[in-house]
């Protein structure tokens, strides 16, 4: 949506508050150009209520005007014997304590895994492990989740009259494997992966993943802070990740404690293979955080893609057991 577009979007949504509040809420797409924003986060020009925020109000989608493949996907991802599941996450190296945040993606792991009937996680803990995967397995990808470490890329600079200013960092947006700064992969370089795939036909990652990049900063705004041209084609998860292919992308607009991931990651991953579709999902996980811990922090994910997407098992686990590789 072009910039100019926003007070018209702005006029448009009034007329949704009088309406009268549903449960599940009205269901709200939008569709844009080049405006990157965290949307969950408008509120009316009102006085202040956590009701009103867009992100509790509606079950919120982002998703580009323009697309490389267009054309309707299927709202239902079957999942079966074929399909692939990758997840990245912390290596040892990572760890600084005894329930970390590796110990945390571990755990996400398990859940994962049980909740699979014929497919294993195929587990990335490096760089080299995550790039091979994604490349070695973009046929049949069904699910990308990350539980890590990230950066947006922006660094706030203070200029000589004591002005904070954003500027570029030398990596842009990175999901990072450990301490190790050569431990990081950017967006860039995954979507490097599809740089030499031409085809206007079937994308670079043919089955249509969803993909959860759970860590800090993977969906921040900056492509409308830092100028454009420092982030060109290549450098912005979401969009990248959906131009390669992608049916859904969540990602996070700030930091993030790793509890909140880890429970925003253990609630959505037991949404989704109960037949929720991702924005109903994303929309109940928030308001959860905020009714059971007074905590708005759901907010800070933000959801792009068919906002009905839903995961479905060929082939279930029977409850009680795990049938899944090991």
């Amino acid at each position: 949506m072009p910039r100019e577009g926003i007070e018209t979007l702005i006029s448009f949504m009034k007329e949704f508050e009088e309406a009268e509040p549903a449960n599940p809420p009205l269901r709200v797409q939008i569709k844009t150009t080049d405006l990157s924003l965290p949307w969950q986060l408008l509120h009316p020009a009102s006085d202040l209520d956590e009701n009103k925020f867009w992100g509790f109000r509606y079950r919120l989608s982002v998703f580009p005007a323009e697309s490389p493949y267009p054309g309707r996907l299927p709202d239902e991802l079957s999942m079966d014997a074929k399909t692939s599941v990758v997840f990245g996450v912390y290596g040892q190296a990572a760890n600084k304590g005894s329930v970390g945040p590796k110990e945390l993606g571990e755990d996400e792991i398990a859940l994962l895994q049980r909740k699979l009937a014929d497919n294993t996680v195929d587990i990335a803990r490096s760089k080299s492990e995550l790039k091979k995967s994604l490349a070695d397995k973009r046929e049949s990808l069904a699910l990308v989740f990350v539980y890590l470490h990230a950066k947006s890329g922006m660094n706030l600079v203070k200029t000589q009259e004591g002005i904070l200013s954003p500027s570029r960092d030398e990596d842009g947006p990175s999901l990072i494997f450990s301490f190790d700064p050569k431990d990081l992969i950017t967006a860039k370089e995954i979507f490097d992966l599809a740089r030499s795939y031409d085809s206007t036909e079937r994308p670079y990652f043919a089955g249509r993943p969803v993909v959860f990049l759970n860590a800090c900063e993977t969906g921040a705004s900056i492509g409308d802070i830092v100028p454009r041209e420092d982030f060109a084609v290549g450098e912005l998860f979401q969009n990248d990740l959906l131009s390669m292919g992608a049916r859904g992308v969540i990602v996070t607009e700030s930091r993030m404690g790793k509890w909140v991931a880890y429970f925003f990651g253990k609630y959505l991953t037991e949404d989704i293979f109960d037949g929720k579709d991702l924005s109903t999902s994303v929309w109940e996980i928030r308001k959860t955080f905020l009714k059971d811990w007074k905590n708005p922090l759901g907010l800070m994910y933000t959801y792009y893609g068919n906002p009905v997407s839903r995961v479905a098992i060929a082939s279930p686990t029977p409850k009680g057991t795990n049938s899944a590789k090991q």
